[in-house]
């Protein structure tokens, strides 16, 4: 063998030794980069983890608010227990006419007068009859001509004014089992701006009339109120 052919020899078993070497180090540094990659994994599990942030939609204090003072928020919510939260009634409404106004109703006891009031308001002058806890009974109520006469003995009475509202409740009574007046005061004198005068002319047999006299026959509305019962006549000024 010549000494070029030897040499040669040479240079390649040194050239195939170092391939096998960098096979073996490259092999070796992958190994030990994917130990490092779990062990970098496995500490990220096990490390703590910061709480995550609530939504802005979600509340985090479950403490309930002060409730409001608005009439709007104290409704009830639907779903909600109506009797917690009471709720204001709605104002009544009704016409106004110079017309009959007549209610009929199946009688069901006989309502008790309790009380009769007046009031001015703005516009008009107020009549109240209250019933206390019972039901307002039937009525019928219209402007009547001279003479107004008494139910029991037909006498004429005078009732001040230009024009007289008569108001008459069916199943009613303005006395006690006794015969004692519920309503003591049967006539009175007024001084409002359309309300002159207002008189008991019967108390009879379940009917009571009353008569009011006003200062000229304007249109008036009639008006149920409940809690206490109460009917309510307002006369335009």
């Amino acid at each position: 063998m010549t000494g070029r052919a030897f040499g040669t020899m040479m240079i390649a078993a040194v050239l195939a030794g170092c391939g096998e070497q960098g096979n073996e180090l490259r092999e070796a540094t992958e190994r030990r980069r994917a130990t490092e990659a779990r062990d970098d994994s496995a500490a990220a599990d096990s490390a703590p983890r910061a709480p995550a942030r609530l939504p802005a939609f979600v509340l985090a204090d479950s403490t309930p608010a002060a409730p409001s003072t608005d009439s709007a928020a104290a409704t009830p919510a639907a779903g909600a227990d109506s009797a917690a939260v009471p709720t204001p009634a709605p104002a009544p409404q009704a016409d106004w006419t110079s017309g009959r106004t007549q209610v009929r109703r199946r009688p069901g006891g006989v309502a008790t007068l309790r009380q009769v009031r007046t009031a001015p308001n703005a516009g008009f002058d107020r009549f109240v009859v209250a019933l206390g806890a019972d039901a307002i009974p039937g009525y019928r109520i219209e402007y009547v001509d001279r003479p107004v006469r008494q139910c029991g003995s037909g006498e004429a009475t005078k009732v001040a004014g230009d024009g007289w509202l008569s108001i008459t409740l069916h199943a009613a009574r303005a006395h006690d089992d006794q015969g004692r007046a519920t309503i003591p005061q049967r006539e009175r004198a007024l001084s409002l701006p359309v309300l002159r005068e207002y008189e008991f002319i019967c108390d009879f047999e379940a009917e009571v009339q009353i008569v009011l006299g006003v200062a000229s026959p304007n249109r008036y509305r009639v008006l149920e109120l409940a809690n206490p019962s109460r009917l309510v006549i307002d006369v335009q000024h």
